[in-house]
């Protein structure tokens, strides 16, 4: 009864508002067609003019079942057809205004143009957005309005910009715009006809606010969003994936902050020469610093224990290596302002038996100052004189070097660094011409001094002294703590140290520790010889020690190898300086000829004699009688008839003629 009743309101007011039908359906049909309702659309009475139905009806019963009939009937067909098209209008039919469900009287009272402006959504162009940004005025004040049935009212909600980064909100419409979308269709980078699966977001405008979730998670994840974010992306270093969600934005924010903190620990650790990595990547020094620079940062505590690869071994020494090319890099922009370079280069195995080539690299700053910078060890193949020169020639190309600006090369006394035929120095001379070649000084001074402590006697028994007593003391825990006990109240106590061949400036210092505390050396192998816990070769080896301790002769050469070698060494922590000179250099090896030879003369070889004496008269060592008995060579074993010069062969005189 209702739908014929309807029927009859429509047919009675047919002729006077025919022409209203067609303007909104968009039918061109002529008015002599009136007959003819298969011509008419059906979205003709979809959207049937409300105003107009509003005057025929004639009470609110009228006007609800009207409103009932277009809304449950024809607005579900509307509803369906629009389904079918693209899904970013489908919210046009929410946007409606409505207070309880029903037609408001306000738009029931008005004309056909005035509902029509009212009803139609507002549209906006990709061309109204700014340039510089998208617009997000979040204390501004958003107008509200209801939804469909709801009894409440709603309006764009200023979290939105936080969640959704690329919403452009426009003041005088009320709406939403995709900026990303929307710049990308103003630049050209995507054409407009891309632009159909991104919505209302790119044209008309989104205002469903009921919706608002859920229609922004869909356009993020359309082809138009994606497309443009690629495209603006590539315009501007911006991650992609930062463009696409905030929230991922604030991830990559942490993780920088992480990755810098871990790059900056590494740097200190590495110049502090610390150790880094303990039995796995979350324990050592490394992992306890970060736990530590990450405290005040909660997001980036979170992070670093939820994503801790970044400890493991593969990522430090990634990291390590980034750094030690940039200082390499940094040492090459400021040595290529120079105009001559020097190189100083030798070879050596580390503990797993591997050649290591290390290089340094010499020059002048723009001051004239001196430089000296370590540019790394590099494994060579082999040590021959070729693989080493091939190893320089790749060091300076890759370094961006050019080779014709070393003047100068420093290296030791090998045949196959300093071989005058087929060495690494005759090869870089015919490389570049001119430079010139320098055996090193401090190498040269420690060959004599090894020289010396194998050819003669005195010297060479007392190294070996020195070494064993250090060996024997320091390999036991036990020993060590007996020996620190053995020093009295008022005497200084020292610890021992061993004779290392490859460092020049110990052995002074080593022989000066066992002299001055010559008194608990023979208290400590006195104890331990009598110690029937320690085996038997063991003690075996202490007694001998122990033996060669109570000869007077033993502390003569301990001083004597004193007075030698503490000047040697004194000029080779010169030479090893970083701004010595050569004038410098020539100085010291002036001075310490000077000193060794005044070692020779008499009264310095007396002045020695007289501290061992005082020293064994104190440690009641045995020095030899002093009457020594002079033997001569028989005649028959004599071809010359002149008299034979005696020289004794025992005692101090023989200890005098040795030194």
């Amino acid at each position: 009864m209702n739908v014929g009743y309807c029927f009859f309101i429509l047919i009675g007011s047919f002729k006077c508002h025919l022409k209203c039908w067609f303007e909104m359906s968009g039918t061109l049909l002529d008015i002599n067609q009136t007959g003819k309702n298969s011509g008419v659309e059906q979205r003709s009475i979809d959207r049937v003019c409300l105003a107009c139905v509003s005057k025929v009806a004639a009470s609110n019963m009228s006007q609800k079942i009207i409103s009932d009939f277009f809304k449950d009937g024809g607005g579900q067909k509307a509803k369906e057809k629009k389904s079918s098209n693209d899904g970013g209008h489908e919210e046009e039919e929410d946007e409606m205004p409505s207070s309880s469900g029903q037609l408001s009287p306000q738009l029931m009272l008005t004309g056909c143009e005035s509902i029509s402006e009212a009803t139609s959504p507002v549209t906006a162009e990709a061309t109204s957005v700014p340039d510089d940004g998208p617009v997000q005025p979040s204390a501004h004040s958003f107008p509200a309005r209801r939804f469909g049935k709801e009894t409440f009212s709603r309006s764009f909600n200023s979290g939105w910009f936080q969640r959704w980064m690329w919403i452009h909100y426009v003041k005088e419409h009320d709406i939403a715009l995709c900026f990303h979308c929307c710049s990308a269709i103003k630049k050209g980078l995507i054409h407009s006809d891309a632009a159909i699966s991104g919505g209302s977001f790119v044209k008309g405008g989104f205002r469903n606010w009921r919706k608002a979730t859920e229609k922004c998670n869909s356009h993020e994840k359309s082809r138009c969003h994606i497309e443009a974010v690629h495209k603006l992306a590539a315009l501007k270093s911006t991650p992609i994936n930062a463009l696409l969600s905030n929230a991922i934005a604030k991830n990559q924010l942490t993780a920088q902050t992480v990755l810098e903190l871990a790059f900056r620990s590494l740097k200190f650790l590495g110049r502090e020469g610390l150790p880094i990595r303990g039995q796995d990547h979350r324990d050592g020094v490394f992992w306890q610093l970060m736990l530590e620079r990450t405290y005040a940062d909660p997001a980036a505590r979170d992070w670093l224990l939820r994503r801790d690869n970044w400890m493991g071994c593969e990522c430090q020494n990634e990291i390590l290596e980034l750094l030690a090319h940039a200082v390499q890099r940094k040492i090459m922009a400021e040595a290529q302002s120079s105009p001559y370079y020097g190189l100083i280069a030798d070879g050596t195995t580390d503990i797993t038996s591997c050649e290591q080539f290390s290089c340094h690299l010499f020059y002048t700053d723009q001051q004239f100052t001196q430089k000296c910078q370590f540019l790394g060890f590099y494994n060579a193949a082999d040590t021959t004189s070729e693989t080493l020169f091939r190893c320089i020639k790749d060091l300076f190309l890759r370094l961006n070097l050019p080779l014709n600006k070393l003047q100068g090369y420093c290296f030791d006394g090998a045949s196959n660094m300093s071989g005058k035929f087929s060495g690494v120095q005759a090869r870089l001379g015919k490389e570049c011409p001119g430079s010139l070649f320098v055996h090193c000084v401090n190498h040269s001074l420690d060959l004599v001094l090894q020289e010396v402590a194998r050819e003669v006697p005195l010297i060479s028994e007392t190294l070996q002294f020195v070494q064993s007593v250090s060996v024997v003391i320091r390999e036991s825990a036990k020993r060590k703590s007996l020996f620190e006990l053995s020093f009295g109240e008022e005497e200084e106590r020292c610890s021992l140290l061993g004779l290392c061949p490859t460092r020049w400036s110990v052995r002074a210092t080593a022989i000066s520790r066992v002299k001055r505390s010559f008194g608990a050396v023979l208290q400590t192998l006195q104890t331990l010889q009598q110690d029937r816990n320690i085996r038997g070769d063991t003690r075996s080896k202490i007694g001998g020690i122990l033996k060669q301790a109570q000869k007077g002769k033993t502390m003569f050469g301990l001083i004597c190898s004193e007075s030698l070698f503490t000047p040697c060494e004194v000029v080779a922590k010169v030479l090893q300086a970083e701004h010595s000179t050569v004038a410098g250099v020539l100085e010291c090896v002036r001075t310490l000829g000077e000193r060794v030879r005044a070692l020779r003369t008499e009264d310095a070889v007396d002045e020695m004699l007289r501290k061992t004496t005082a020293s064994a008269a104190a440690h009641g060592l045995k020095m030899p009688d002093p009457n020594v008995r002079l033997v001569k060579t028989p005649s028959r074993f004599r071809d010359t008839a002149q008299a034979e010069d005696i020289v004794p062969s025992k005692g101090v005189p023989a200890w005098k003629r040795v030194f």
